[in-house]
């Protein structure tokens, strides 16, 4: 139904114990998902389309560090914080935390590349 839901609650204690900039770094690589399944350019596999929505997610806000505050129209987000981009990257090294599983040591660093690759080479690098 082209929606993208979120746990209020879970995205509240995420905002506590990191800050916001790991809210919106958890819905921004939502929204990316959701484009990429809009467009039929949904990677297979889970892997694939967590690495894919962190990427788009790394270039989104390489964007956003990137602009000018005069002329980003009201409402919108017009630039980073001190800390923010230390708290997207926080959201992703610590999304597996407390998961035993053989993977859970790994997925981390991959999700934090993927989220650098997105930054420093753009949208472009993230297309599956």
């Amino acid at each position: 139904e082209n929606v993208v839901a979120a746990d209020a609650e879970y995205l509240a204690d995420v905002g506590e114990e990191i800050g916001d900039g790991a809210i919106v770094a958890f819905l921004a690589q939502q929204w990316a998902i959701a484009a990429l399944l809009q467009v039929d350019q949904l990677p297979e596999e889970p892997i694939d389309v967590l690495t894919s929505g962190v990427c788009f997610t790394g270039a989104w806000t390489a964007d956003i560090s990137t602009r000018d505050p005069a002329t980003v129209p009201d409402g919108m987000i017009a630039g980073l914080s001190p800390g923010d981009l230390d708290e997207v990257i926080l959201a992703w090294s610590s999304v597996f935390e407390g998961d035993q599983s053989e993977d859970a040591g790994i997925v981390p660093f991959v999700l934090v590349g993927a989220l650098r690759t997105g930054f420093f080479e753009g949208a472009e690098s993230c297309a599956p």
